[in-house]
C-alpha cells in the first residue's frame, strides 16, 4: 500500500565526541628535517615561461582588440542613432501594448 521512505541520515554518528587532537608541542617534535627549501613562486614562474609563447598571447590579445574595439565602437554609434531617433521608445512601447492585449 504505502511505501515508507526515510529521508533523514540518523544523528547518532554526527553526535559522536570528536577524537582528542595532540597538542601543538607534539606535532612540531616530528618535523621531518629531510624537508626541502622552499621555492620562490617567481623563480619558478620564470622557468615556465617561455619567450615565444609570450610574443604570440601578445599577437593574438592584438588581433582580439584590433577586432573589438571597432565593434564596440560601431554599436555605441548606432545605439546613439537609435536613441535620438527615438526608436528604441517606440520598440519598447509596441512590445508592452502587446502584451497587454494577451
Amino acid at each position: 500500500m504505502f511505501t515508507l521512505t526515510k529521508n533523514f541520515v540518523p544523528a547518532h554518528p554526527l553526535l559522536r565526541p570528536k577524537p582528542e587532537q595532540k597538542q601543538l608541542s607534539e606535532q612540531n617534535e616530528r618535523v621531518d628535517t629531510a624537508i626541502e627549501p622552499e621555492i620562490r613562486l617567481w623563480k619558478v614562474t620564470a622557468d615556465a615561461v617561455q619567450p615565444k609563447l609570450v610574443r604570440s598571447h601578445l599577437l593574438v590579445l592584438l588581433v582580439f582588440l584590433a577586432v573589438v574595439v571597432p565593434a564596440a565602437v560601431d554599436s555605441v554609434q548606432e545605439l546613439s542613432r537609435l536613441m535620438r531617433s527615438n526608436a528604441i521608445e517606440h520598440v519598447t512601447a509596441r512590445a508592452l501594448e502587446g502584451s497587454r492585449l494577451k
